[in-house]
């Protein structure tokens, strides 16, 4: 397939972000034209039929999430319309460009060897910042996000570096990356420590994929290289949220293979994560409130307009933080529709992981497709998970997971019709269901839980 070397350059594009620390790419709009070469190149495969036209039951879910988004702009009039719906596109683009171009498990595996090859770059970095000397470094004062150049002064303290609001003593990483408050990050989108675990968790069982489908023994080295670094990298970046998603992730392997042993195991694990974090920092009780106090505004918001929400991208006009919760975000922004379409679009990328997993479990022959899809819907559920701490509604990293599991229904759906899933109405009573109990959840909560 020939949109394939593009699908991994945008992912490499978008997550590594290398026009940020590469002088020579800046000047070059290189994301557009790799978005503009793959979007060709997906319709020179429909074209010469090196794939078929097949609608993923997420194509609808997307389309209306994203229409959406914008009546809420316009309905509130937001003075960022026009750069919000830049970036629908682009994101939108990109969710169908995976979820339609990959159509083969030939080309799911290529798309997910890129996947772990961006899971072990990224875990390499936080490694490495974590093992690195702390150094001084002046702030720039043109942003309020913690970012600067390093001026060489090892320093243990940030008193160590002089003038307390110009000054940080931080750990410097490869390619111009620096701790925040001693926790790893990366840059780009993944300049939040809590981001990058994320990240890294819905990588995460790729590598069990990689070691379970090759069975050689260079795949099984470097799924269990890299599988340990990511582990280090999301323990480095003290990351709750991120570390009891990657709990997820492996519970779903540890479910399956012991069952109710496996459950309580599981609960058993998920209490000693979160036992561990809470003993590795200080600023737990001020997180916690101040969640608390972002999911208490969201709600607020939502109950001022539960048709039109605040209207997309506009928490921030009126809370000085971001919700810290996907399904906060999209209810308050987006009102009812929002959190309706948010949730129909997980609870169908979900639906069309189990109908494999459970179909293909005991055939042989089908084995590569079955581990595909343990890894995908253990990698969803894991950011399920962690979404519930993270403005995660518009991130890129979500966007690539979603449409990746579009990509490896079509895969499967191409060797096997009988695994393809159609969302009926009782799937639409459901997913009603679960958009009315998680936002009368969530009120509840913070009616209780103000903060």
């Amino acid at each position: 397939m020939l949109a394939l070397p593009g699908i991994i350059t945008l992912m490499v594009l978008v997550i590594v972000k290398p026009m940020e620390f590469l002088p020579a790419l800046q000047s070059i709009p290189l994301l557009y034209i790799v978005f503009g070469l793959t979007l060709l190149a997906v319709a020179l495969d429909l074209r010469l039929r090196l794939v078929k036209l097949r609608v993923s039951p997420l194509l609808a879910w997307a389309a209306l999430f994203f229409v959406w988004c914008v009546v809420t702009m316009a309905v509130r009039a937001s003075p960022y319309f026009v750069r919000n719906s830049i970036e629908i596109a682009i994101l939108f683009s990109m969710f169908f460009t995976i979820s339609h171009g990959v159509q083969s498990l030939r080309g799911f595996r290529a798309i997910t060897n890129g996947v772990v090859a961006l899971a072990l770059f990224l875990s390499v970095v936080g490694v490495h910042q974590r093992f690195s000397p702390r150094e001084c470094v002046k702030l720039d004062p043109s942003t309020t996000e913690l970012v600067g150049k390093p001026d060489g002064r090892p320093c243990q303290k940030r008193i160590d570096c002089g003038t307390y609001d110009d000054f940080v003593c931080e750990r410097i990483g490869l390619f111009g990356t620096l701790s925040v408050e001693g926790r790893v990050r990366y840059r780009g989108e993944l300049r939040d420590p809590n981001d990058l675990a994320l990240a890294l968790t819905a990588m995460f069982p790729f590598t069990i994929a990689l070691i379970q489908t090759r069975r050689s023994r260079a795949a099984v080295v470097l799924g269990a290289v890299t599988g340990l670094l990511i582990v280090l990298c999301i323990v480095f970046t003290k990351s709750r949220g991120g570390q009891l998603a990657l709990v997820a992730a492996l519970g779903f392997y540890v479910v399956r293979r012991f069952g109710l042993l496996g459950l309580v195991a599981f609960a058993a694990v998920g209490l000693g994560v979160y036992l561990v974090i809470a003993g590795g920092r200080h600023d737990l009780a001020s997180s916690t409130n101040e969640r608390l106090e972002c999911w208490y505004e969201g709600m607020t918001m939502f109950r001022s307009s539960p048709v039109f929400g605040i209207g997309h991208r506009l928490f921030g006009e009126h809370h000085y933080l971001t919700a810290h919760n996907s399904y906060v975000l999209a209810a308050a922004e987006m009102g009812m529709p929002g959190i309706f379409l948010w949730t129909g679009l997980l609870y169908t990328a979900i639906k069309m992981q189990i109908r494999p997993v459970r179909r293909l479990a005991a055939v042989p022959e089908a084995r590569d497709a079955y581990h595909w899809a343990s890894a995908m819907l253990a990698s969803l559920l894991g950011l399920l998970v962690g979404m519930f701490f993270l403005s995660f509604c518009y991130h890129s990293l979500t966007w690539i997971v979603i449409g990746l599991s579009g990509g490896v229904h079509q895969s499967i759906r191409s060797h096997d019709p009988e695994t393809e899933v159609r969302v009926g109405l009782i799937d639409l009573v459901l997913v009603s269901v679960l958009s009315v109990g998680l936002v009368t959840g969530l009120m509840v909560y913070t009616r209780l839980n103000p903060g």
